[in-house]
Order: C-alpha cells, then sequence, then structure tokens
C-alpha cells in the first residue's frame, strides 16, 4: 500500500467569478498555483470555453484565458477539500487584491 493520492480524498465543487478588471493573468494565476501546491490536493478548473486546467501548473492555466466576468468551474479533491474550495473563492472574489 502506497502513499495515499490527492485525488482518493473528498470531492468538492464549485464555481469561482472572476471579478478583477484583467481576469486571470500572471499574478493571480501564481496565487492560485502557490496556495493549490501548498496544499497537497489535486485542483482542476473549467474555464467559460470547456478548457481543463490543472491549477498547480501555471502553464496548464495560462490556458483558460478567462476574462473579468468569466465562471470558473473548479474541483477539488483531496484532504481539506472543502477549506482549499473557501480558501481559492476568497481569494478570486477578494479580486487576487488588485484594485
Amino acid at each position: 500500500m502506497g502513499a495515499p493520492r490527492a485525488d482518493d480524498g473528498p470531492v468538492e465543487r464549485g464555481e469561482l467569478r472572476l471579478v478583477n478588471r484583467h481576469g486571470l493573468h500572471a499574478r493571480p494565476i501564481s496565487q492560485i498555483v502557490r496556495l493549490v501546491s501548498a496544499s497537497g490536493a489535486a485542483v482542476t478548473v473549467t474555464g467559460p470555453d470547456g478548457t481543463v486546467a490543472d491549477a498547480s501548473s501555471a502553464f496548464s492555466m495560462m490556458t483558460l484565458a478567462a476574462p473579468q466576468g468569466a465562471v470558473l468551474a473548479v474541483e477539488v479533491r483531496g484532504e481539506g477539500a472543502r477549506d482549499l474550495l473557501a480558501s481559492l473563492a476568497e481569494l478570486v472574489g477578494g479580486g487576487f487584491g488588485e484594485d
């Protein structure tokens, strides 16, 4: 029996609307990647056009090219999934600290 994988734990899903003026660009993506990578959970994000990205990869997240107002579908798998989804919702809902 090996180490538990992130996708072996609970699953939480939610939708997050990008409220910041410039949408999903390098700085917000780096904040998401940092948060997800520290959690150990597996997170996928689906953009408005159906593109699916791995939230632990900045390169993958860049493929979403989501503007302000876009709704992202998020699936979090692993221990602490509910807390991580709440943290992501707070980060996105707060506009990533942008003015």
